[in-house]
């Protein structure tokens, strides 16, 4: 049988922190419009440097995951780990223009007509890059992280099964469905047109929603790396 996937993780990590830190942005906001422009409504502020130190542990843990492939009950799964592992790091490469925001290098003049904020990053120059991507995860976070998990939830998925390494566990459920509900407002506001809400107006909520993807992504990483730990170790003892 495979490992109880809630068991795993701490309930803290899985459960509270996603729910607890979304509520972070209305709060700023009752606190003043400046101290929220200041703190979450900036480039470069705090909810990027969030981003890529949830995503340092994901990509700990899908290098892990990968070394320990052949466990797995099907080799196309590590092909999967790495593809999910890339993800990792190219959105905290991007999200640290891959060094330039720690380093504080100049743009090459070659490449700044190419990307529109002049920065070394890939997701200012192509929607390829950049929306696309987005969008492809966006649907993988509803498919794989709420959908899936919840109607396979009354299945015993052994440890031979595809479906337990493949689909996100249910752990994953809380931080995808805020993932997906925390642009919510933005979506509204397409739908009504030019009317916004007092405590809605000028919010950057793309930015939190990348947090929570990548939040998501080191859910399930994490997670991913444990069981097969876990399948390791129980193999071990035989």
């Amino acid at each position: 049988m495979a490992p109880n996937t809630r068991s795993v993780l701490p309930e803290w990590m899985w459960l509270w922190v996603p729910c607890l830190l979304v509520l972070t942005l209305p709060a700023a906001r009752l606190i003043g419009r400046d101290f929220h422009e200041r703190w979450f409504n900036v480039k470069e502020g705090p909810i990027e440097w969030l981003t890529v130190a949830v995503l340092l542990p994901a990509i700990w843990a899908g290098i892990r995951a990968w070394q320990r492939r052949s466990l797995l009950p099907r080799p196309w799964l590590g092909a999967c780990v790495l593809v999910w592992t890339a993800a990792a790091i190219y959105v905290a490469g991007e999200e640290l223009s891959w060094g330039q925001t720690l380093f504080g290098w100049q743009t090459p003049e070659s490449f700044r007509p190419l990307n529109q904020q002049s920065e070394t990053n890939l997701h200012n120059l192509s929607s390829w890059l950049n929306e696309k991507p987005r969008t492809a995860f966006e649907l993988w976070v509803l498919i794989g992280g709420l959908i899936m998990p919840l109607r396979l939830r009354k299945h015993a998925l052994g440890v031979d099964d595809w479906r337990a390494w493949f689909w996100p566990p249910m752990l994953c459920v809380p931080t995808a469905l805020v993932a997906l509900l925390v642009r919510l407002p933005d979506r509204i506001e397409k739908l009504a047109g030019d009317f916004t809400h007092p405590m809605l107006a000028d919010m950057r909520l793309s930015e939190p929603q990348e947090f929570y993807f990548a939040y998501f992504l080191m859910i399930f990483l994490l997670s991913f790396e444990a069981r097969l730990r876990a399948v390791e170790e129980a193999s071990a003892g035989r």
